[in-house]
């Protein structure tokens, strides 16, 4: 997007898959050269003629879409790590966390809960009460 002194504005998309360089070069106040160089590929360009930023945006957004907004607890501190060989070891750090007064958004295991590290299985007898747990997370 480019924003004129006058406050207009104006964009270009350049939608192409191959590997590309781009180079922007100063030459004082008011002078400027910019440089494309792409590898091949096919060159999809769109030119959004704006004239405000804020037009300039939604023009991209209607050949692009709208941004995904992940879910609120995604912002949030996760608690996860690898080498939670018991749940007990899981519960340790998760009432660490809670007794330093560490806001906690979401906690999560790796694989060391299945068993024989098998997807959709969870091991019963070193996560023995796993789904109570689950639920007092909840």
């Amino acid at each position: 997007m480019v924003i004129e002194p006058n406050g207009e504005a104006f964009g270009v998309f350049i939608f192409n898959s191959n590997a590309q360089d781009y180079k922007f070069d100063e030459f004082g106040e008011d002078k400027a050269m910019f440089t494309y160089r792409t590898i091949g590929g096919i060159l999809d360009v769109f030119v959004f003629s704006g004239p405000t930023p804020e037009l300039v945006i939604r023009q991209y957004q209607s050949i692009i879409g709208n941004p995904y907004l992940p879910p609120y607890w995604a912002f949030g501190f996760q608690l996860c790590r690898y080498g939670y060989d018991k749940l007990d070891n899981m519960k340790a750090a998760m009432f660490r966390t809670l007794n330093a007064s560490i806001p906690i958004d979401v906690h999560y295991g790796d694989i060391d809960y299945f068993r024989k590290r098998l997807d959709f299985t969870w091991n019963t007898e070193d996560f023995n009460g796993l789904p109570e747990y689950i639920d007092w997370l909840h």
